[in-house]
């Protein structure tokens, strides 16, 4: 039997753990544990940064999108063309087909013995030479309509091929067609709920810091390019300056990042395609600073998360159209980002 005084022990042990299980549910939780401030500048740049790779991917899928319409169209062009191929070349064959049956029902008719008889009918032997060169003549016109007739049917049966195959083509195009008009649809989806997140984001900005963001540079006046085609481009690019940012606007007077370079390159008759990242696609490369006005510079961590593309304009500037609330300016090339990644030559 457990003595006194060993329960009084262990029952003052119990009260002192439960003393100290309270004591610890009552200690404030530390500043540690709560998750740091978010700094609003920060905010509305890395939001920034994920609309414009959302923007990016709608580009890119709106341009597989155009791509694969234009298949589709000279799809359905090929196979009307190969129909009207099949058509005609059924309608050959018909037309030789009658003569053809008319040979083989000869054939099959004893039209050889016929031949004999013809030939042995004769009175004298000139009789039978004459006779000889006129079946030789029949049975020559009865080749070249066999010929005919074969050559008519291999030209129906490959037309019929191809019209088949174009038939396919066409199906696949619009499949796949459909298929990106859903993504298309998706992203466009993906891309309003970023850019509700970026106008928050800018929202929350102070004055001073939104006045920070909407810097126009008065350097378009100094910038003259070498080359006369790059002076073309870098010109227009520059004019623009001031213009406000618009998700997936190509000009004249609302442009997004690519938008604004493809508008500038169109200027001196040079085609880019709407997307920072298939822009990249382009050019010769250039190593970081050999830049020369006209290049661009892409930001980004690999050429399939580049989300920025800006110009350069020499002097170790860029003219850019960054991100919502921020018009077209000239900064400092780490005003495209923290993440350069590399540049690409169009010209030259």
């Amino acid at each position: 039997m457990m003595s006194r005084r060993r329960r009084m022990r262990i029952g003052t042990g119990l009260l002192s753990v439960a003393a100290g299980i309270a004591a610890i549910g009552v200690v404030p939780t530390s500043a540690a544990a709560d998750p740091a401030p978010t700094d609003p500048m920060q905010q509305f740049k890395d939001l920034s940064v994920q609309a414009s790779q959302a923007n990016e991917d709608l580009l890119n899928a709106q341009n597989d999108l155009n791509a694969k319409q234009t298949q589709l169209q000279q799809a359905n062009a090929q196979l009307g063309q190969a129909r009207q191929a099949e058509q005609q070349a059924r309608s050959a064959e018909d037309q030789v087909r009658g003569q053809a049956d008319q040979i083989a029902a000869g054939s099959l008719e004893g039209g050889q013995l016929n031949r004999v008889a013809a030939l042995l009918g004769g009175n004298s032997v000139q009789d039978f030479l004459d006779r000889a060169t006129l079946l030789q003549n029949i049975a020559a016109d009865n080749t070249a309509v066999l010929q005919k007739f074969a050559a008519a049917t291999d030209q129906a049966t490959a037309a019929q091929a191809k019209a088949q195959d174009a038939q396919r083509s066409a199906q696949d195009a619009t499949t796949a067609a459909a298929q990106l008009v859903s993504t298309v649809t998706q992203r466009k989806q993906a891309l309003q709920t970023q850019i509700t997140q970026v106008k928050q984001a800018l929202a929350n900005l102070s004055a001073s810091q939104r006045k920070s963001l909407n810097t126009v540079g008065d350097t378009a006046p100094k910038i003259v390019a070498p080359s006369g085609v790059i002076n073309t481009v870098l010109q227009a690019a520059l004019s623009r300056q001031g213009d406000a940012y618009v998700w997936g606007a190509a000009g004249p007077t609302q442009f997004d990042c690519s938008g604004l370079t493809m508008w500038a390159y169109a200027h001196a008759n040079i085609s880019l395609p709407h997307s920072s990242s298939a822009q990249y696609q382009l050019g010769t490369p250039v190593s970081s600073g050999q830049w020369q006005p006209g290049d661009l510079l892409f930001f980004g961590s690999s050429p399939s998360t580049i989300h920025h593309v800006a110009m350069y304009v020499g002097n170790g500037e860029i003219v850019q159209a960054p991100t919502e609330g921020v018009p077209v300016q000239v900064v400092p090339i780490s005003g495209g980002g923290s993440d350069y990644y590399g540049a690409k030559r169009i010209v030259g």
